[in-house]
């Protein structure tokens, strides 16, 4: 099953593509063990494509619907970064590859990672739009913590900046490639 077939099911109304990013290769020697899963984590939430689907904020009826969903629809469906738990486990995981950093710049990593964007506890009550626009913003700074620390691309060492104290300098710095 594809995620293109979870439009044949009632209530999903939309996949919008997932943003595009520069590939990252990462110099795993900063980091402890765990690190290379993280960030597969990590990789995987920042690509997945939005599900829309038309309960809006009836959290209770898309519960429902999603208990009516065979096995392979649920693990797509579940995959949505829309979804509270996945962007709350990247935020995690961001905390926990932070803490594996070994590398030069720590304390500004750690900073990094403990960042979040503002409107969580409002998200329950936020249009799809405006869910997405904020699950975007998690991207962003998923997508620089991975990028901060040095990379290996083509067999060149590169070395991104080191981290801004504002979150929207990072973001801006890492944009998508798609992105306006």
């Amino acid at each position: 099953m594809s995620i293109e077939d979870l439009l044949k099911y009632p209530h999903i109304v939309a996949i919008q593509q997932a943003e595009k990013w520069t590939p990252v290769y990462i110099d795993y020697s900063h980091f402890k063990d765990s690190a290379s899963k993280i960030v597969d984590t990590i990789q995987g939430f920042i690509s997945s494509p939005y599900i829309v689907d038309d309960f809006e904020t009836d959290h209770a009826a898309r519960r429902q619907f999603r208990s009516s969903l065979d096995e392979n629809a649920m693990e797509l469906f579940n995959s949505n970064p829309l979804r509270v738990n996945n962007w709350r486990h990247v935020s995690f995981m961001m905390e926990i590859l932070a803490s594996d950093y070994q590398g030069r710049y720590k304390s500004e990593y750690r900073e990094m990672a403990r960042r979040e964007p503002a409107g969580a506890a409002e998200y329950h009550v936020l249009s799809t739009a405006e869910k997405i626009d904020y699950v975007r913003q998690w991207k962003h700074l998923a997508y620089a913590m991975i990028s901060f620390v040095p990379i290996q691309k083509r067999g060149l060492k590169l070395f991104a900046a080191k981290a801004q104290s504002s979150f929207e300098r990072i973001r801006n710095l890492y944009k998508p490639l798609n992105a306006p």
